[in-house]
């Protein structure tokens, strides 16, 4: 059966699911038309958007005859709203990779082309991106940067309706208070969670909206959960799962299938919990809802796993692995937070120029004035002089100033070679990781392969043959995988090696692989995965080694390594 924590940490991810549309829709903007090319292009756009769910290539077509004829149109906001259309498509599509960058190539133009930064058009367009990035962070599983989209958009709605009410409708409001409180939840800040679900509570009572209600019941079921209240939680789930089926709501009863389970399951309740996940799945795959299809995938793996059923467990985790290369296959960390940092490097850069530009063209309005003026009092000697000296004045104090902007423009300079210079060394990372996965890959198809040959053969040979495919697990995971992974390595971190050998020269082999997973900033569960030793194994290793490099109880051991 899944344990405990595995059920905590898939638990939050069924009910934001839905959240994420609701919230996309609900910021969406009405277009103001204000001429034809307004019109053709939001027509082309709203077609796309009746398609992008189900027929994308359609949709994505119906979007580029939208961007075409916003190229050639001369009015604000309509490429932003083709940017958005596409990463809406892509969105849908599973590409959260083009989404992410779409997204912000909408901001962007909205930056660039809106003149007025208060205009409802401008206001509710930035909200509903920037919770359109949180939403792509999310399924990504990128939670600190979800966060912070989703409180950019929220601070813009909540500024706005102090200053100007009725451009934003409690709806959005409502929504994105409760995208934040999971996000809460999930990092175990429950207190300051529960506030956000009574704040969405109490905009739903006036709204009324049925999805959300049931949402709420189920974030609130989460976090009873998570206090070791179960019962509590099962009545919440259970009103949630009452609130679905009135509302005929199948995509969201698949989420609250999968709640149910999980409950039976952490009380050892088996059969009950099987019931569940397998209606999850079944109901799943009707309505397309594929990442709760593979939560409940996941959760009979372990069930299976756990009655000794390797032929089922085999089976689902196989295919709980399809499911994962086809649906999320475009979590690159690195290249999405360069996305974000490029955007807001370019922001600071426009910004600089255009700072230069204003203190050029006032420069300019300077010298024209001073001009008019000895031209009109050219008779007057004493005058002329004065402004001479006064022009010559202007003159050096302008030289000061542009060698301060040159000065700032070569600390930007600097500041992005800086930046540039991390992200190399977080793409050397992620390439010590690729290529140990694609070892780690490699010799899983291989033991699936003999597992499939195992399953055929009679119960004597099988148990000979189990016992030899363990062994072969072992000596691969303690020998062959660590060394090509110490190869990758120590290409990336070459002198990491020498500089530990030569401070420590006592160090035993394991304890330099600890200290090498360590160095990537591995944690207690990823490294106990990678090795297959228990946590508890890795804490007392952590220790060990901690005493071996003679390190104060208070100093933190991996950036301690990280120094070296």
């Amino acid at each position: 059966m899944p344990g405990k924590t595995l059920f905590m940490n898939r638990l939050q991810a069924v009910i934001w699911v839905f959240l994420v549309v609701l919230s996309s829709a609900a910021l969406h903007p009405s277009p103001v038309f204000g001429s034809i090319d307004s019109i053709v292009v939001h027509n082309y756009l709203k077609a796309a958007g009746k398609l992008e769910r189900t027929n994308p290539d359609s949709a994505l077509k119906l979007a580029d005859k939208a961007y075409q004829k916003a190229l050639k149109s001369t009015e604000p906001g309509l490429l932003a709203d083709a940017y958005g259309k596409f990463a809406s498509i892509y969105y849908y599509s599973g590409n959260l990779q083009l989404a992410i960058d779409y997204n912000y190539k909408a901001l962007s133009q909205l930056e660039e082309t809106t003149g007025d930064k208060e205009s409802p058009r401008y206001l509710v367009s930035t909200a509903k991106t920037y919770c359109n990035i949180g939403n792509c962070y999310f399924d990504l599983k990128m939670i600190d940067m979800a966060l912070t989209q989703y409180e950019k958009s929220l601070s813009i709605i909540d500024e706005t309706n102090k200053k100007r009410p009725g451009i934003f409708t409690p709806m959005n409001r409502m929504l994105l208070l409760h995208n934040t409180g999971n996000i809460l939840a999930e990092r175990k800040d429950f207190e300051k969670a529960k506030q956000y679900y009574r704040m969405a509570e109490k905009i739903n009572q006036s709204v009324g909206d049925m999805q959300v209600k049931a949402g709420l019941l189920e974030s609130m079921g989460v976090i009873l959960m998570k206090e070791s209240h179960p019962d509590e939680a099962y009545r919440y789930f259970t009103e949630a799962m009452e609130v679905r089926e009135q509302q005929k709501d199948m995509r969201g009863i698949v989420g609250t299938y999968i709640f149910l389970g999980d409950y039976f399951s952490n009380r050892k309740q088996v059969t009950e919990a099987e019931q569940w996940y397998r209606k999850a799945i079944h109901l799943g795959k009707q309505t397309a809802r594929w990442t709760l299809v593979q939560i409940a995938a996941d959760s009979l793996t372990h069930i299976y796993l756990a009655a000794s059923d390797y032929k089922n467990a085999f089976a689902m985790n196989l295919f709980s692995n399809q499911l994962n290369d086809s649906v999320f296959n475009n979590r690159s960390e690195a290249n999405l937070t360069r996305t974000a940092l490029q955007f807001e490097f370019d922001r600071q850069i426009k910004n600089q120029e255009l700072k230069q530009q204003k203190e050029i063209n006032s420069q300019k309005n300077r010298v024209t004035f001073f001009i008019f003026l000895s031209t009109v009092f050219l008779l007057s000697s004493i005058l002329v002089v004065l402004l001479f000296l006064n022009q010559r004045k202007k003159l050096a104090n302008a030289k000061l100033r542009q060698k301060h902007l040159d000065l700032e423009t070569t600390n930007i300079r600097l500041e992005r070679e800086k930046l540039e210079s991390e992200l190399v060394q977080k793409n050397k990372e992620l390439t010590t990781n690729v290529m140990y996965l694609v070892q780690k890959n490699e010799f899983i198809t291989d033991i699936a392969q003999r597992t499939k040959e195992l399953i055929s053969r009679p119960p004597d040979q099988a148990k000979e043959a189990f016992n030899a495919l363990l062994a072969d697990l072992q000596r691969n995971t303690d020998d062959k995988v660590w060394k090509e992974f110490e190869v990758r390595f120590q290409d990336v971190h070459q002198d990491f090696y020498r500089r530990l050998n030569e401070r420590f020269p006592d160090l035993t082999p394991n304890e330099k692989k600890l200290a090498a997973f360590l160095r990537l900033n591995m944690s207690t569960k990823d490294i106990s995965a990678i090795t297959f030793q228990s946590p508890d194994s890795i804490r007392i290793a952590r220790s060990r080694l901690r005493k071996k490099l003679e390190l104060p109880s208070d100093d933190n051991l991996i950036g301690f390594l990280e120094s070296i």
